[in-house]
């Protein structure tokens, strides 16, 4: 009489040969074999571009640095860690985690994806700004190299994203930041923004909402130990001292400040004329080339013609043409006034 523990070893192997042969030899298992692999790569590549982002930075990443910024668990990170040493991406020793010349080089071509992406957002859809970072975190997993090249030409290779980071070459090469924080600026102190931090978003959206994006030029007003009141290509505004410091400046010195003050076309009252004399930088994308094809370009003739009841929007008359803008555009786009109204 045969053994019953033998008997249920033997089928329990069958089984298992039968789950093995129908998950990973049929379209199905082969499927699900392939999402497997994939959301390990999306994982590796996700942590190397945090060792690197700490590594530029001057930070020191660590196991729980590592583990918060993939939500995963301390002892899955340990583990991915382990995965990425024996791939010679990465050495572990003495509680350091430092990037292999291998492990950089692969960080910063998922880098040079997401930054592409980012400015092909900004450049060539309606995409909000504040959707541009999530985005782009997707598609950076999912273009080829070969795919990213293509678009970087689309682009007109860029060298820089639209928050003002540098994009990596191709071949895996990034420039030096030589930046100062816009909290470092001091009172009467002039700056061009060049870069924008976009994470964590809920700082990203308050600094967005002064129009702070790179190319702007910044003069502050008044600062203290809490909170930085300045001027944003002619618009004031007040940031906590912490969140300044997601905004890289390159100070200016006397000979290259802009110190006229324009107005904005919002301020325009019913009726007067202005000369449009620039569109701010923040105004990207889309967006901006519509305002060009209108004709808003420096030395246009423009007039205030009618308002919403509620105030917003306005139209506004410009070659024979009238063009209807809600206020926050208006507010990107700098006036002169004509002295009389344009009567």
């Amino acid at each position: 009489m045969s053994n019953p523990v033998i008997l249920l070893f033997v089928l329990l192997a069958i089984i298992a040969l039968f789950v093995v042969i129908v998950i990973f030899k049929n379209p199905i298992g082969r499927y699900w074999n392939k999402v497997i692999l994939k959301r390990e790569r999306i994982l590796v590549e996700d942590a190397l571009k945090h060792l690197y982002d700490y590594e530029y930075k001057g930070l020191m990443p660590t196991l729980n640095s590592l583990a918060g910024a993939l939500s995963i668990s301390v002892s899955k990170a340990d583990k991915l860690i382990e995965k990425l040493v024996d791939m010679g991406l990465l050495k572990y020793s003495d509680d350091k985690i430092v990037l292999t010349p291998d492990g950089r080089v692969y960080a910063l071509k998922v880098v040079r994806i997401h930054r592409l992406w980012e400015r092909y957002l900004a450049e060539e859809t309606s995409v909000p700004d504040t959707q541009w970072h999530n985005e782009a975190e997707v598609r950076e997993h999912q273009l080829t190299e070969a795919e990213a090249e293509e678009l970087a030409a689309r682009l007109g290779n860029p060298l820089v994203d639209p928050h003002g980071d540098p994009i990596p070459s191709a071949k895996g090469e990034m420039p030096e930041s030589k930046n100062i924080t816009l909290a470092e600026l001091e009172e009467g102190d002039y700056g061009r923004v060049v870069h924008v931090e976009d994470e964590p978003q809920e700082v990203y959206e308050q600094i967005s909402a002064f129009n702070i994006l790179p190319g702007v030029q910044i003069h502050v007003i008044k600062k203290d130990e809490k909170k930085i009141i300045f001027d944003a290509d002619g618009q004031e505004g007040m940031l906590a001292l912490r969140f300044a410091r997601n905004v890289n400046i390159i100070k200016l010195t006397s000979e290259e400040i802009k110190r006229e003050r324009f107005q904005i076309l919002s301020e325009l009252e019913l009726n007067q004329e202005a000369e449009i004399v620039g569109i701010s930088k923040s105004l990207i994308g889309q967006q901006r080339r519509r305002l060009l094809d209108f004709g808003f370009v420096p030395g246009t003739k423009i007039r205030a013609v009618l308002r919403a009841a509620g105030g917003d929007p306005t139209a506004y008359l410009l070659h024979d043409t009238i063009v209807a803008l809600r206020e926050d555009i208006a507010n990107k786009i700098f006036i002169k006034p004509e002295a009389d109204g344009g009567k």
